[in-house]
């Protein structure tokens, strides 16, 4: 209701105070005059009154403000962190009522309520144990990999989901199978942790699971039925395997490990269809990639001083990575292997180097020290082989071989040019002195190398029991690292085509290759002896080279009956019963002309040497081809063909 009476403060001086604190300021501390003028009249009172209120506060001698308490200073009271309310409660440190939509606080003094936080619910998880290997592996998979498939949106049950359950089927069953007896992350931690992060390399993964389940209901044996579900779940996964990996990975530095893990991923698949020839000429392939990559950052540097040294960490991999890396060279290198001699030289000269500054440093204080340099002493063993045979070779090639040994229908193709193993019909005689003082040069490395293992071999030869893992892995270990280096004196030895009597020196190797065998294949094949698939090269080639060379009947019978003892086991893209079925053929062909009724050695006239291999392992098939001596003269030979089916 208007009195018709006007309110203003007015100063000390009469005048309209603009600033009611200065002018109370400027007061005593103890009355404010408060000076009230009516609109009607122009008289002027003035009313002192007392102040109380608490809330009054001077200037101090530096221009701050202090709030004065019964005329002392106030201390202020920092109110606690507020961690639960509205955004705009939390930014004032107020409490909040928490109402929603909007807060009555914010609703009360007229600012904007920006909302609250959402909640973030962890989801609901139907595993009610950890997936980790059956095997108890020291570094478990990462549950991060896992958890990715918990969080895919899905109408169905975690359980039902077909994808989750290979996965876990790869978890408990098949990495270790694929590890075999080395100690390795890759294949039950670093593959299942890429696929949190790379689509692709889940699909791979779920790809090899259903085929490796299909396979063991199935066994070697069959070819999978078109039916057959597992089967065709297995391709539908690894079709979106390829999809992904040609989208996500270039031909770059940068993607050196991506490209590792998919080649990796499609080596196995392959290798466990049975198409060998694509396994190993994708194996070569992604090889001579890689090295191709780091080569040419190594030559940027020397021509370019502006570019960034790359050398020492040019794709950068973990030490197991490039492990699994040098077991795809040698699966390249012990079958299908069309990489240029230029390339085959580079990369033995590198090894070289890495060779001599590991065995200069002395005896191998571990196991793997010694698994290190003995991969890389292998590796540049062959390497040698496939660059100095071109030295004295003299092929008649025919127009109608791939040059790649893949036909069209999947066949692998094995002539004397793409592999180790066979034998040319013609080549020269005269091997240059430089290469025979290589040769004997690399054979007194592999003796150096056993002298710096004796005290890791030593102790590791004990035959542990079968609950300790670790113990019984590393006696596998060295016991498979014996049989290879047997495996390659003789491979050094037949590097420029020896008369086939020359191995017969060899007798003890063949003879300790064949008994430590029989000791270690039934424990590497398992109690099933069936479907057992190792990435890492173990006994089979060491097995076949000594059925083919070692003509004590006795002893190469003991090789071959090994290899068909364990059917269905494989090493990489070695599988024992077509092993088993050529080194038997060869066998058998020179039995009839062997001394003693065929049980005595055979002679050097009437010896054979396999020329090539035809083979299609999927279908369990393979055609065979043998240069074979029939008399005294070099030029009596007559070839052998044979079809075999196993």
């Amino acid at each position: 209701m208007d009195f018709g009476v006007k309110v203003t403060m007015f100063d000390s001086e009469g005048e309209p105070a603009t600033n009611l604190r200065s002018s109370l300021s400027s007061s005593s501390p103890g009355e404010q005059p408060l000076v009230v003028r009516s609109a009607g009249e122009g008289k002027t009172k003035v009313k002192p009154k007392p102040i109380e209120d608490e809330g009054v506060g001077r200037i101090d001698r530096e221009g701050k403000e202090e709030r004065l308490v019964g005329g002392k200073p106030r201390v202020k009271v920092r109110a606690p962190k507020v961690k639960t309310g509205c955004f705009t409660c939390r930014s004032r440190r107020v409490k909040c009522d928490e109402a929603k939509p909007a807060c009555k606080r914010c609703t009360k003094f007229g600012v904007l309520c920006e909302g609250y936080p959402k909640a973030v619910k962890e989801p609901i998880s139907t595993v009610t144990r950890k997936l980790i290997p059956r095997s108890q592996r020291p570094i478990p998979i990462s549950q991060v990999a896992v958890d990715s498939f918990l969080r895919q949106p899905s109408t169905t049950s975690i359980r039902e989901d077909p994808e989750f359950r290979y996965f876990q089927y790869y978890v408990n069953e098949v990495a270790a199978q694929i590890q075999g007896p080395f100690k390795t992350q890759v294949w039950d931690r670093f593959i299942p942790q890429a696929a949190e992060l790379q689509p692709f390399v889940r699909n791979g993964i779920v790809a090899i699971a259903a085929l490796s389940r299909s396979r063991k209901l199935v066994g070697w044996s069959k070819g999978p039925p078109l039916s057959d579900p597992e089967h065709q779940f297995a391709l539908g996964q690894y079709c979106k395997a390829l999809k992904g990996m040609r989208e996500s990975i270039t031909d770059s530095i940068e993607d050196g490990r991506n490209a590792l893990i998919a080649c990796l991923l499609v080596f196995v698949f392959e290798s466990l269809q049975g198409h060998q020839a694509a396994a190993s000429t994708h194996a070569a392939n992604v090889v001579n990639l890689f090295f191709q990559l780091r080569w040419r950052e190594i030559d940027n540097i020397a021509v370019n001083s502006s570019v960034p040294s790359k050398c020492a960490d040019a794709i950068k991999i973990e030490k197991d990575l490039h492990d699994a890396f040098g077991g795809l060279d040698l699966q390249a290198l012990l079958f299908l292997d069309k990489r240029s001699t230029s390339t085959h030289f580079r990369m033995k000269e590198e090894m070289n180097t890495a060779i001599d500054m590991q065995i200069a440093l002395g005896n191998f204080e571990t196991l793997q020290e010694s698994r290190d340099c003995w991969q890389i002493i292998m590796r540049r063993n062959f390497h040698f082989v496939a660059c100095a045979r071109p030295a004295i070779r003299d092929i008649k090639t025919t127009s109608d071989t791939p040059p790649d040994g893949l036909a069209e229908d999947d066949t692998a193709i094995m002539v004397p040019e793409n592999n180790a193993w066979n034998t040319p019909s013609s080549y020269s005689k005269h091997i240059p002195a430089s290469l025979l003082t290589e040769r004997n040069h690399y054979m007194e490395d592999i003796n150096r190398w056993r002298k710096a293992s004796q005290k890791v071999f030593s102790a590791a030869s004990k035959q542990p029991s079968v609950t300790n893992i670790e113990q019984f892995g590393e006696y596998l270990q060295a016991k498979i690292m014996q049989i290879n280096a047997f495996f390659n004196i003789v491979v050094l030895a037949r590097a420029f085509w020896p008369p086939e009597t020359a191995y017969d020196i060899y007798l003890s190797e063949f003879r300790a290759t064949v008994d430590i065998c029989t000791e270690i294949a039934p424990l590497l094949a398992g109690s099933g002896a069936s479907n057992l698939f190792h990435f890492d090269i173990g006994i089979i080639p060491a097995l076949s080279q000594t059925a083919m060379l070692c003509r004590d009947y006795h002893i190469r019978t003991r090789a071959i009956d090994i290899l068909f003892s364990i059917p269905g086991y494989r090493e990489g893209i070695w599988d024992s019963l077509a092993v088993a079925s050529i080194d038997r053929w060869i066998r058998d062909i020179e039995v009839e002309f062997a001394e003693d009724g065929g049980i005595g050695f055979v002679p050097a006239e009437r010896r054979a040497a396999l020329s090539g291999v035809e083979i299609k392992l999927h279908e369990r098939t393979c055609k065979v081809m043998a240069i074979q001596k029939c008399g005294p003269r070099e030029e009596d030979v007559v070839e052998r063909v044979g079809v075999l089916n196993w």
